[in-house]
């Protein structure tokens, strides 16, 4: 009758609501390990394993509500796609079992979770509610590198650097500005460029997302933070990253406006974006140059009898093949 169908849909959505605020712990519990496991402080330490197994035992019981309740999921646009990138990736740690086993078990992990729980949501969900859910992530991912940013900029300006080594793996990771290049909290100076490349992008989404000046000037600021961390950490991936990501952003905006238009405006987006592209990639770079000119400026007016450009705090990796932009990548390729 009429009563039971409404006990069962009160019933379904006290559950729906529980699950919704499971997954947004297990959202802050991944950020945490996520920022615990990829920053020179905490790299290492126990906390990270205790973080990592509540994180995984609740992000297992969130897959295991979804597989019961996969007929929820599955129309998620692109589900069935992400389902056969994890079969193949399956079956190349299968092939591949001498290499780094325990590793890319891990590494497969992270990508159910990521496929799992951030991307597919349940298919009854309104455009507001995903609006919601996606803007949670986003602000995630922007704090963590924001504050991860900021912080290695006082260790830059403080001074602070060192080498360490991992008890465990050897593994040898930096701290603050090291051999040419800003490493900051980040063990991966090239993932935390392509980081910040990501943020940048999400800030820009949030830009046209308000109305407030304040705010946007905010946002426009914390862009320019991201970007000139790029720059400091001298990644060429963080580069050429950013100039796709703005190229990207920038061809779907002209496109959507034109779409009405003629086909030459079209083809005007299109070498707009190309434009873009190149702009973008070389941005951080003069950054960079301009940076090493007011450093080593500096250096010269302290001291005049010296040779200008040996500051401690110039970006320059000496290590790098500076006739092949691409550092001998193309020759391996």
């Amino acid at each position: 009758n009429r009563e039971d169908i409404v006990e069962i849909c009160n019933k379904f959505k006290i559950q729906d609501k529980y699950m919704d605020t499971a997954e947004r712990i297990f959202l802050l519990l991944f950020f945490i390990y996520s920022f615990l496991g990829t920053n020179s402080f905490t790299y290492g330490h126990k906390i990270i394993t205790y973080v990592m197994w509540i994180t995984f035992m609740l992000g297992g019981l969130l897959l295991l509500y979804r597989l019961i309740n996969f007929r929820s999921y599955y129309k998620m646009p692109g589900a069935v796609f992400l389902q056969f990138m994890l079969a193949s990736m399956g079956i190349s740690i299968l092939a591949n079992y001498q290499y780094a086993f325990k590793e890319n078990i891990i590494y497969a992990i992270y990508w159910v979770f990521y496929f799992g729980l951030l991307y597919v949501q349940r298919s009854d969900l309104s455009l507001e509610t995903l609006r919601e859910k996606f803007h949670f992530v986003a602000a995630l991912f922007i704090i963590y590198m924001t504050v991860g940013v900021i912080a290695s900029y006082i260790l830059m300006i403080t001074g602070y650097n060192g080498v360490f080594h991992a008890p465990d793996t050897n593994f040898e990771y930096r701290l603050g500005f090291s051999i040419g290049r800003l490493w900051g909290i980040f063990i991966n100076p090239n993932h935390a460029a392509f980081s910040s490349c990501i943020a940048s992008a999400l800030l820009i989404y949030f830009i046209t997302r308000t109305k407030k000046i304040v705010t946007r000037v905010f946002y426009v600021i914390d862009i320019f933070l991201l970007t000139f961390y790029i720059s400091m950490a001298d990644s060429r991936s963080g580069a050429i990253s950013m100039g796709v990501m703005l190229a990207v952003i920038s061809l779907v905006l002209l496109l959507y406006k034109n779409k009405e238009k003629r086909w030459i405006f079209k083809g005007l987006s299109v070498l707009t974006a190309a434009a873009i592209l190149v702009c973008g990639f070389y941005v951080p770079r003069l950054l960079k140059d301009a940076y090493n000119q007011v450093i080593n400026l500096t250096v010269s007016t302290d001291q005049p009898g010296e040779e200008q450009g040996h500051s401690a705090f110039t970006i320059e990796r000496g290590y790098d093949i500076s006739e092949d932009i691409s550092n001998r990548r193309f020759d391996i390729w």
